[in-house]
């Protein structure tokens, strides 16, 4: 039973539900809609100039030709990407959803999804034959010039060192080529400070858990300070996803393959394991309130970023 007395979820019911959550891969799709804007715009007018004041800040470029202050998508439409992407590459691909979203974006490019996990790059050649699966590491990943877009989504939040990590691949793409990245905005999540509050907690004080919380997010003044001076343009906001899940317990299951993963991997044993899930399963039922119709709103705060070199 979970913290309302409901009947708890069984195995299959869960990586059913997950599957509907991830299966159109959201983040992916909706950071693409300003890229492929982009794209298309400068496709359509390569030919025809136009005059842009200086780009000076995130939100306050002024196209002269318009004289109004753009939204996020026309400041793209005034960028200085003069084709279509010919290459394309996703790093973290995993079995390769944003890939796909990718090669339904721009059929005619050359797209590569690498990923460090052999099983991942193997599940994601079983559902297309049409990209370039490669098995490779992210923080020594180096290849500059190649690729006109260098797309991560959900991927960076895993390694360090953030500043000089996104100044390599920024200046890996193409001149006037484009990095675009997605990350959960861990410098701003309730439920990871919940974890947090938790492992630091009497009862789970003796185990240093939260010294294993090796996720990395920064916030968007970081990133605008390290990219804005490699930048032709550079574009960040943040969206809150309000997921729709059928209970509390959901939101550990949810939670418990990347925020709750290096806590439960600091306990010896799976006893402990279940029990500091539990724990945080009661944090999340005083954190997140059950709605009328007895489901769950779990908000989920992602960050982006187009930066163009």
């Amino acid at each position: 039973m979970d913290c309302r007395g409901n009947r708890k979820l069984t195995v299959a019911e869960n990586v059913r539900l997950q599957d509907s959550i991830h299966r159109h891969d959201f983040p992916g799709i909706i950071m693409s809609l300003p890229i492929l804007e982009m794209f298309r715009r400068r496709a359509r007018n390569r030919r025809k100039k136009t005059r842009c004041r200086k780009f000076s800040g995130i939100r306050n470029s002024i196209c002269a030709t318009s004289g109004k202050e753009p939204n996020r998508r026309s400041i793209w439409r005034q960028g200085s990407i003069s084709t279509l992407p010919a290459a394309i590459i996703d790093l973290g691909c995993g079995p390769g959803n944003s890939t796909r979203v990718l090669r339904e974006r721009w059929p005619a490019a050359h797209i590569t999804g690498l990923d460090s996990s052999t099983a991942m790059i193997e599940k994601a050649r079983q559902t297309s034959d049409a990209i370039d699966w490669r098995i490779g590491d992210i923080q020594i990943w180096y290849e500059p010039n190649r690729f006109d877009l260098i797309f991560a989504n959900a991927s960076l939040h895993w390694i360090e060192n953030h500043e000089s990590l996104t100044k390599r691949l920024l200046e890996a793409v193409k001149p006037s080529g484009i990095f675009a990245f997605q990350m959960p905005a861990l410098y701003n999540q309730p439920v990871a400070q919940a974890i947090h509050d938790v492992s630091e907690s009497p009862a789970w004080k003796s185990h240093p858990l939260s010294d294993r919380y090796t996720l990395r997010t920064h916030t968007p003044g970081e990133y605008y300070d390290w990219l804005a001076p490699l930048s032709k343009q550079l574009q960040i906001w943040e969206t809150v996803y309000f997921h729709e899940l059928a209970n509390h317990e959901a939101i550990v299951d949810f939670y418990s393959s990347t925020g709750l993963k290096p806590y439960l991997e600091g306990l010896p044993s799976a006893e402990l394991k279940n029990e500091f899930k539990t724990s945080v399963l009661e944090a999340f039922c005083n954190l997140f309130p059950t709605r009328r119709n007895g489901k769950v709103l779990f908000p989920f705060r992602r960050i982006f970023l187009i930066a163009v070199r």
